[in-house]
């Protein structure tokens, strides 16, 4: 699977959107091992199971053959990848929309137990990490307890930073930092939502335009900081 990555992206194979642009590097939005167990979420097709211990096998296995390569051809090496993986969504996401409500993927808030964390929602994502050697992972757009998961430090720097000893790169999925403020309604602004997720340790804002200026478009990653830089 990193050998092909890397085939389609010397290409320069576009992506599926309006520009057609190819990719800008390496790296891969994907495997999603959220849990699924009600097919109403809608995105039961991208995960391999309802099991956090399948999850786990299928995130570290998908981990190991994208960013290392398969250890039976030529282009295996446990130094160089082929590419890096994104592990989504971190975490708590298994919920798109509520029919007849305001509520959404962008907006709810996971209420998770110390007990659902260990059982439920961590085991995959945790496996991927120490067994597999990801070095990619996706903030999800909800809350967990309170706090949107782009700027949950305990989540993503207690966790899976510290606990686990995941040393790769954290992106949000698209304009979740700037949800922080127009939907999830957790800080004043959106350079204030800039500032929390970076204290979380949150590497890499995907980011789609919310009239904010600086040299963001449709198809670009930006960071609100550009605004005050000096002329």
């Amino acid at each position: 699977i990193g050998l092909e990555l890397r085939a389609l992206w010397l290409e320069g194979m576009g992506e599926d959107h309006t520009s057609n642009l190819p990719h800008l590097g390496l790296n891969c939005w994907s495997p999603t091992v959220n849990i699924g167990r009600d097919p109403r979420w809608g995105r039961m097709y991208e995960i391999p199971s309802e099991d956090p211990l399948w999850n786990g096998i299928y995130g570290a296995e998908y981990t190991f053959g994208l960013q290392n390569g398969s250890m039976d051809t030529e282009y295996y090496d446990d130094k160089y990848y082929l590419g890096v993986v994104t592990l989504k969504h971190f975490d708590g996401y298994n919920l798109e929309d509520i029919p007849g409500t305001n509520i959404t993927r962008v907006s709810f808030n996971a209420e998770i137990s110390d007990y659902m964390f260990a059982d439920t929602y961590w085991p995959a994502f945790k496996r991927s990490v120490q067994s597999g050697g990801a070095k990619g992972v996706m903030c999800s757009c909800n809350s967990v307890n309170g706090i949107p998961s782009c700027a949950n430090d305990f989540l993503l720097n207690k966790t899976l930073r510290q606990d686990w000893g995941f040393d790769g790169y954290i992106t949000s999925d698209s304009n979740n930092v700037a949800n922080m403020y127009l939907t999830h309604n957790y800080t004043n602004s959106i350079p204030d939502a800039v500032i929390v997720s970076l204290k979380a340790s949150t590497d890499i804002d995907s980011y789609l335009s919310t009239g904010m200026g600086g040299i963001s478009d449709d198809y670009g990653t930006y960071s609100p900081y550009t605004n005050y830089i000096p002329n």
